[in-house]
Parts: C-alpha cells; structure tokens; sequence
C-alpha cells in the first residue's frame, strides 16, 4: 500500500512539473510574439529624408595629380603623382601610397569595387558583419549637384595573423544602376590596432580623391 501511494505521489509531482515547464515555455513564446527582438540594421537600404552634411570638390587641391580613368564602368578620379595604381581582371582594383612598409612608413590602400544594382536607393555594403564588427561616424555626404556618399567607419574584427582587427574608410557612391564602393585602410608595420575608433593619420587624402571622382558617361 505505501509503495502505491509512493508512485502515485511520484506521478503526481512528475505531471506537476511538467505542467508548470509548459507554462514557462509557453510565456516565453508569448512573449516574444507580443515583443519581437529588434536587430538593428547597419546597412539602410533607403536614403535618409535630410542630408545634412555637404563637401565641396577641392580642384585647386589636386590639379597636379595623376588621373584613372575607367571607361568600363564610366568614371574617373584622381590620385597623387606618387601613388600607384594596380589592376587584375576579377579582383577590385588598387591605388596605394608608394611607401616601404617595411621601414615603418605609413602605406595607404584605396580598394575600387563596381556593383550593379537596379535600386537607386540602394546604398547597402556587401561586407559580411561579424558579432565584433563596427561601423561608427556614419552619414550621407552631398557632394556638388549629383553625387550623394554614404561614409562610414567599419571596423573589421576578425582580421589579420593575430586576429587584431583593422579600421577602414568606406564611401559607397551611385551613378544610375553603378554602384561604386571605395574602401580606404592605413597599413603600418607594428602598429597598435584600437578597436573603440580609428586613429586616421591621413585621411584627408582619401577625402581629396572621393572628392575628386567624376563620371564619364
């Protein structure tokens, strides 16, 4: 008789466990229906309704540079006379500082990539965002009569032998259905990588070029 009544008290407090389990489980789902996550987006797909900040092209600042021009994909810009540009069928291409790296001079990479995209609205970046990623100082620059910029920040994690990161100089251009994207890095032999914000050395030279970009058709 006490073995029986042992069992059913067993039972009763197994069913009784479940019972409040499913009750949890079933408030949590509540819960989320009645207050979805929120994940904020870090690539807007849409122009903001004001654009604040405007930048003038600075012609007098670089007349004396050099000038690549892409009949390809319709567009021109120009770059110091000491920098360098690389091109290879496939890959973006590059216009870097002619600087020794292994001396510790400052080398500084500009990366052209070309996407086409129907949307004119469409000013979203391809990069893949990992947990410890950032962008930060971000906004649309309007830039003389038809060029509108979306700048940015991105730090990029998980990059690098020691995974120490790196900060890049993003600018993300339009031309009918081109979109162009222009990443700018610093690059120098020991440096220190401060993964709360970038510490630019020479970023008014990128700004000099982007403002320097023309389209040819």
């Amino acid at each position: 008789m006490n073995f029986e009544n042992g069992t059913l008290q067993l039972t009763v407090l197994l069913a009784f466990v479940i019972l409040i389990f499913v009750g949890m489980v079933g408030y949590l789902f509540w819960q989320v229906e009645k207050h979805p996550i929120q994940i904020p987006s870090t690539s807007p797909s849409s122009l903001p309704a004001s654009i604040p900040t405007s930048l003038t092209p600075s012609s007098n600042e670089t007349t004396n540079w050099k000038t690549y021009r892409n009949e390809k994909y319709g567009f021109e810009i120009k770059y110091p006379q000491n920098w360098v540009v690389g091109e290879r069928e496939g890959f973006p291409t590059i216009i870097s500082s002619n600087c020794n790296f292994e001396s510790g001079e400052l080398c500084q990479n500009i990366y052209i990539e070309i996407e086409f995209s129907a949307d004119e609205s469409d000013y979203t970046f391809s990069f893949i965002v990992a947990k410890n990623d950032k962008i930060l100082n971000e906004k649309f620059i309007k830039m003389g009569k038809d060029k509108l910029i979306r700048q940015f920040d991105y730090f990029q994690s998980n990059y690098g032998v020691e995974r120490e990161g790196r900060w890049m100089r993003v600018a993300i251009v339009r031309h009918g259905s081109i979109k162009y994207t222009f990443i700018y890095e610093e690059v120098q032999k020991d440096q220190t990588i401060n993964n709360k914000a970038p510490n630019w050395k020479k970023i008014d030279i990128f700004n000099k070029i982007i403002s320097s970009l023309t389209f040819t058709n």
